[in-house]
């Protein structure tokens, strides 16, 4: 969630700032063909706003629990004689999977049971999903406009803040539910089911 800056805050680029040529006036154009391609075959709907997921407490762990499984998402696609099936990661899977991971390195953190380190020499693990979110991002590269709205503060004192947190705005959203067709039929549980150690996380310092 982003808070509402004035202009001179905002990290908007100026007018100065060279715009390659083959873009253009990239606003006059927008929404961009690009987003627009697949529209009839993709879902329409909101993030809305859902605290269970703007927190670390142990209350909620249930709702991670699935993605905290390093076999979750991961299939087994077997070759053309139905054999020599190669191990694979159902990318929607192994997202999920990071921000689960981050979010118990941010409890241990808390909680002082374990230094969770500062980079990849020390945990190559949640490290790693910083990365690997990061170019997640940058690869879909998500240009919806997203508004300033009112939301209810930190404090329950009935007061409001500006945000901007993405809520609001319509969206066009790939179905999940082939995704999880896919786990079910060859997946940890399915008859190409795989063991925990047919894959490995490399150890930190």
């Amino acid at each position: 969630m982003r808070t509402a800056t004035t202009p001179s805050q905002s990290s908007i680029a100026s007018a100065s700032t060279p715009v390659p040529q083959e873009f253009g006036n990239a606003l006059a154009k927008y929404p961009h063909e690009v987003d627009r391609w697949n529209r009839d075959k993709l879902i329409e709907t909101k993030y809305y706003r859902d605290t269970r997921y703007m927190s670390i407490d142990h209350e909620y762990d249930y709702l991670w629990q699935e993605h905290q499984f390093m076999s979750t998402g991961n299939v087994r696609i077997p070759g053309e004689n139905g054999k020599n099936a190669s191990l694979m990661s159902i990318s929607m899977f192994h997202q999920m999977h990071c921000l689960a991971t981050m979010r118990v390195a941010l409890q241990h953190a808390r909680e002082g049971l374990i230094d969770i380190g500062v980079d990849w020499r020390d945990d190559a693990h949640w490290p790693h999903c910083f990365d690997y979110l990061r170019s997640t991002i940058m690869c879909y590269a998500d240009g919806t406009l997203e508004q300033v709205t009112q939301q209810p503060g930190p404090n329950d004192d009935g007061k409001v803040v500006k945000v901007i947190d993405g809520g609001v705005e319509t969206r066009h959203c790939r179905d999940t539910r082939p995704l999880y067709q896919l786990e079910r039929q060859y997946g940890p549980h399915s008859q190409y089911g795989h063991e925990n150690d047919d894959f490995q996380v490399a150890p930190g310092r």
